[in-house]
């Protein structure tokens, strides 16, 4: 996700609903009613969900992994790999879900993401890692198998080369910065 995303609605009458969804989050906060912290992180959700489809919207063009969400053709295929990244994905399984060959596939994801399938795949599955890192409930060898690895030390090779540290230095780093941020 980008630092910062701008949603321009004005003059949008099809935006309509995102500013109303605002206003009654910004009520909601304000009050805090009964029911109110129920409310807020249900309007959240959906703020969030309206806010990235008007951005996708707007943008226009962009590579990655929102240009794969935002191409209906590629849809079944993230999802997919997203609900089950420990899924030894070939290629063909990929376009498979999707309902095409391989090679259109193929080139079809590349077109729109600007990578090939297995380096989103890999970027998935190391985004996956580094969240529950950072959670530290589970142990490297766990969090590498859930996403993919057959091996720790293939898990330990991919996720330094993807963040320039190991999983174990990540996992502390991450502990001294949530420390740091909660004290």
């Amino acid at each position: 996700m980008p630092e910062v995303i701008m949603v321009r609605t004005a003059g949008r009458s099809d935006f309509a609903g995102l500013q109303a969804l605002m206003t009654m989050l910004r009520v909601e906060t304000e009050a805090m009613r009964p029911g109110a912290n129920a409310v807020i992180a249900q309007l959240s959700s959906a703020l969030f969900a309206l806010v990235i489809r008007a951005w996708l919207e707007q943008a226009g063009t962009m590579p990655g992994l929102f240009a794969v969400l935002a191409e209906r053709r590629l849809q079944a295929a993230l999802q997919a790999m997203l609900a089950a990244p420990e899924k030894p994905w070939s290629l063909q399984d990929m376009a498979a879900a999707c309902h095409m060959s391989r090679a259109t596939f193929a080139r079809l994801f590349r077109s729109v993401a600007g990578t090939t399938p297995a380096t989103m795949l890999m970027q998935t599955r190391m985004a996956q890692a580094a969240l529950w890192l950072a959670q530290g409930k589970r142990s490297v060898g766990d969090i590498g198998e859930a996403v993919g690895y057959q091996s720790e030390a293939a898990f330990n090779r991919v996720f330094k080369r993807c963040f320039g540290v190991g999983p174990g230095q990540y996992r502390r780093s991450a502990r001294i910065n949530h420390d740091a941020i909660c004290s």
